[in-house]
């Protein structure tokens, strides 16, 4: 029952002697087959157990989408997304504190741009934007970075950098926020899977990228 729960395959129990049920075991309810008297109408209810199991594995599979998901696939991503929770990173879901950040965008075009040999006034009226490059932004203040990440599905530019001291929590708050993917993946074979990639242990001279890649998403 328990590496059934680590791979993410559905399991039924039934218990057929009168003992007690595992710690593991204590949030499940099996499908009593203790009754000597009526084992028609036990197994019975141990069919139907199992059509309820693998009828909400099919509907998992496909939530949120019309494609024909390949089991195989979908048993390696659950195996990776159960890795990361309970594996690689344990404690970020029960130990994390929200960090607070200041968010600045880039500055204006034309001044982020004004060492350019071109011009870029006439560049940015070539292209109907002269307003927005003289445009400058205000820093926003957020009291949890993990709001920032999550608001990013609904932004123009979907990318993100994140400064601070050592110690300040950038990768910590980072890991959180795969937690949170990694939950919603494993509940819906549609959703996004986070590929949690440690680019600081990457040496050009030893591996590409793609090999790296590779062998740190096992």
């Amino acid at each position: 029952m328990l590496h059934a729960d680590y791979v993410g395959l559905p399991a039924v129990a039934f218990r057929i002697q009168t003992v007690a049920l595992p710690i593991y075991m204590n949030n499940l309810q099996p499908v009593e087959l203790r009754d000597p008297l009526a084992p028609s109408a036990s197994f019975e209810m141990l069919a139907r157990a199992l059509v309820r199991t693998a009828s909400a594995r099919v509907q998992l599979a496909r939530s949120g989408s019309d494609a024909v998901v390949d089991s195989a696939q979908r048993e390696r991503e659950q195996v990776y997304l159960r890795d990361l929770l309970n594996r690689d990173l344990p404690d970020r879901e029960e130990g994390y504190e929200p960090v607070g950040g200041l968010e600045r965008t880039e500055r204006s075009l034309a001044r982020s741009h004004k060492r350019s040999r071109q011009d870029v006034e006439v560049i940015l009226r070539a292209f109907g934007q002269a307003d927005a490059g003289r445009a400058e932004t205000t820093p926003r203040v957020w009291n949890d970075v993990l709001a920032v990440y999550r608001d990013l599905p609904q932004r123009r530019v979907r990318r993100l950098a994140v400064l601070g001291e050592p110690g300040a929590g950038k990768s910590f708050s980072l890991e959180r926020f795969a937690c949170d993917f990694a939950r919603g993946a494993l509940g819906n074979a549609a959703a996004p899977v986070p590929l949690l990639v440690r680019l600081g242990s990457w040496t050009r001279e030893r591996d590409s990228l793609e090999a790296f890649i590779a062998q740190q998403l096992g």
